[in-house]
C-alpha cells in the first residue's frame, strides 16, 4: 500500500498554483533543469522549487516520522540545555553588579 505524502498545507493546493518549470543554472552539470510539479506564487516568481508530492510506503512514512520526532526531542533538549546556560550566565553577571544593603 502507497500513502501519499504532501509536502504543502491544503490552502496551497490549487490548480493555477501547479505548473512546470524549466530553468538553467551553472552549478549542474545538466544544461535545464524541469520539475514537472512546482508551486508558483501569483505576486512573485518561483519561490518553492520542490516537489509537491513524496511517495512513501506507510512503513517508511512511520520509520522517517519516528526519526523526526527524535531529532526533535534532541533539539528541543538541546535547546533547554542552553537556555539553562544562559540563564545561569546572567544571574552571575547580575550578582557581580548587585550590592548588599543592610537597614537599620
Amino acid at each position: 500500500m502507497i500513502a501519499v505524502v504532501s509536502v504543502f498545507p491544503k490552502h496551497l493546493h490549487r490548480r493555477h498554483l501547479l505548473s512546470a518549470v524549466s530553468w538553467k543554472t551553472k552549478a549542474s552539470p545538466l544544461p535545464n533543469h524541469h520539475h514537472p510539479f512546482c508551486l508558483r506564487h501569483p505576486r512573485s516568481r518561483w519561490i518553492l522549487n520542490l516537489s509537491l508530492l513524496t511517495f512513501l510506503t506507510n512503513d517508511d512514512f512511520r520509520q522517517e516520522r519516528l526519526a523526526q520526532l527524535e531529532l526533535l526531542d534532541e533539539r528541543r533538549l538541546t535547546a533547554l540545555d542552553h537556555l539553562q546556560i544562559y540563564q545561569k550566565r546572567i544571574k552571575r553577571a547580575y550578582d557581580k553588579r548587585l550590592h548588599e544593603r543592610t537597614f537599620k
